[in-house]
């Protein structure tokens, strides 16, 4: 169970090709249930050389193709508002 001002942290990843947003689900139903969307971070899986994006070496021995690798995870993060918090705005604000 959340505490009053505490935070919650949910990992998420681009499915966009099953036709549904899960970032986009997860701040929608958190918001639901009272949870203020509080920030979104990036989470490279992959190493950054020379100023751009690689593929990880195990990915590289993959049959995969290149724009189907998964590079990022999404973090949202959420935080449950404490009693001094109800005359703040509640208004989910998300960077598109």
């Amino acid at each position: 169970m959340l505490r009053p001002g505490g935070y919650l942290a949910v990992a998420t990843s681009s499915n966009h090709d099953a036709g549904r947003d899960p970032g986009a689900e997860t701040v929608t139903r958190c918001a639901q249930l009272g949870l203020r969307y509080w920030q979104h971070v990036v989470c490279l899986l992959v190493p950054i050389e020379n100023g751009a994006l690689t593929t990880a070496p195990a990915a590289r021995r993959t049959a995969e193709p290149a724009a189907t690798r998964v590079v990022h995870r999404d973090l949202h993060v959420f935080r449950k508002p404490r009693s001094t918090d109800a005359g703040r705005s509640s208004q989910v604000r998300c960077a598109a």
